[in-house]
């Protein structure tokens, strides 16, 4: 197989931009093989300096007379990210069942590696830099190296799987969750049994390699050393010194890596102090730290209670029905561990996120708003709003204020009804409601062309004013319903 067969249309618009290198493959020390970059003139290429980067076509030049072995593209000045994906393909040409699933999940472009033995998936992004290669536990080898802004270059072969030829798809989210889990999934789980010696030992692993604890992924090996001796309080001169020291074993990969040894410990070493800084608290955390992001606007949790409130679009209503743990079980099955000790965690750590907290105070808070099933009427104006979450009603009417209907409840004074016994039912309406002692718990209905007569009778008859009765939690509805029962 040609090593470059054609330039797949997702990166034509590409081909202007110095970000082209070509590659030759050379044999290291080790017995391995290696795809160091270079230039179209025959010199060394550097994925991290600009000026060793060229045009498509010259590379392509240098590729037909044979001063290179093949043409690659480097990702650090472009919006590329990608997936290098190796040891999944078999000498049978079997894929990987964890390298499907990925590329199914991707729906992006995808090619043969130059190896034949692995495949490169492309996307687009727009995140913070990422270069990272980490073993797929139980996947017979396999390894995913993901890299976006970084100096890295992944070669172009144009042998496209499966017709997969794009478009490409915004991969941040893809990328930072794949390197999240592989580094889960990584993490040493030591479990010393009493007076028998650690399974990992710093000293140890750093004279003899010990890969197989690893599960002979040596970047895993590095990264174990670098935090272990950060967590000791170990200056970065003291580790460097470590892992360039030839003798020690674990230096074995540091020496292999493209961009030199001393540049890939010294961006180890800054890449651990970082995540150190920001910290992680696990999978059950991120992911209630996703479940906050994703619903702080529509599900609250009020402690003082131990109540969730759900938003339904026109007020906030008490959930009864373990909702909460039915949103959180596909964030978690998407991080494949949607066990119940898991879901649970997810739930108590997100009630409590300050945006999904909520206090006892802040609900029902305004009386002068009314929720009702089209919207929140505001009965100082009586007009009928939108419904906002932060008013934080939590009940409304059974029915829906009208424009045009009018009040059958009761008269304006001076306003005869249907049987001509006009205002004279007033009196005993307003005595009945307004002078029992649940007063404020009444609704009085309004029609807006009477407000001020009422508020007159009111006060004649109660010697109170509309105002203050309102203050009191008398709520009153300008606007008039559809239906109603006269209370007389």
């Amino acid at each position: 197989m040609a090593a470059f067969q054609r330039l797949p249309d997702v990166f034509k618009p590409y081909v202007d931009q110095r970000v082209w290198v070509g590659w030759k493959r050379e044999k290291l020390p080790s017995g391995k093989y290696t795809k160091p970059p270079y230039q179209p003139d025959g010199q060394r290429a550097e994925p991290d300096n600009p000026a060793t980067w060229s045009p498509f076509d010259a590379v392509l030049a240098a590729y037909r007379r044979g001063a290179v072995d093949g043409v690659g593209i480097v990702l650090r000045d472009t919006d590329l990210v990608g997936f290098d994906l190796d040891n999944c393909i078999d000498k049978d040409g079997k894929v990987e069942p964890a390298a499907l699933k990925l590329i199914k999940r991707a729906g992006s472009y995808v090619e043969r590696s130059p190896s034949g033995s692995g495949f490169h998936i492309f996307g687009t992004g727009s995140g913070p830099r990422v270069n990272r290669k980490q073993m797929v536990p139980g996947a017979n080898g396999m390894q995913i190296e993901t890299a976006r802004k970084a100096e890295k270059y992944f070669t172009i072969t144009g042998d496209i799987y499966n017709d997969l030829t794009g478009p490409l798809v915004d991969f941040d989210e893809l990328a930072d969750e794949i390197v999240r889990r592989l580094d889960d999934a990584g993490k040493p789980k030591p479990k010393p049994k009493s007076g028998r010696k650690p399974k990992y030992d710093l000293d140890d692993i750093i004279k003899s390699g010990r890969y197989e604890l690893f599960k002979n992924d040596r970047s895993r090996a590095v990264w174990w050393v670098i935090n272990e001796m950060i967590r000791r309080g170990k200056a970065n001169a003291e580790i460097e010194t470590v892992l360039l020291d030839r003798t020690n074993r674990i230096s074995d990969h540091v020496y292999d890596q493209k961009q030199g040894a001393d540049k890939y410990v010294q961006r180890q070493i800054e890449q651990a102090r970082k995540a150190a800084a920001e910290g992680d608290g696990g999978l059950e955390d991120n992911v209630a730290l996703k479940f906050s992001a994703r619903y702080a606007r529509s599900v609250r949790y009020v402690a003082a209670w131990n109540k969730w409130y759900v938003w339904d679009d026109t007020c906030w209503r008490e959930e009864k029905t373990l909702y909460a743990y039915d949103l959180a079980r596909p964030l978690c099955r998407e991080e494949d561990d949607a066990k119940a000790k898991t879901v649970n965690a997810v739930i108590s750590l997100a009630r409590t996120d300050r945006r999904q907290a909520a206090t006892t105070l802040q609900w029902d808070t305004n009386p002068w708003l009314l929720g009702t099933p089209q919207g929140t009427v505001n009965l100082r104006t009586g007009e009928l709003q939108p419904p906002k979450t932060t008013d934080y009603i939590t009940k409304t009417t059974s029915v829906a204020p009208s424009k045009t209907a009018d009040c059958p409840l009761a008269r304006a004074p001076g306003e005869g009804d249907r049987r001509g016994q006009g205002s004279a039912r007033l009196p005993q309406t307003l005595r009945r409601l307004l002078p029992h002692r649940h007063h404020h718990r009444a609704l009085v209905v309004l029609s807006l062309r009477h407000r001020a007569q009422w508020q007159e009778r009111i006060h004649q008859h109660t010697g109170r004013n509309l105002a203050r009765l309102s203050r009191g939690r008398v709520h009153g509805h300008v606007r008039g319903v559809e239906r109603g029962t006269s209370p007389d």
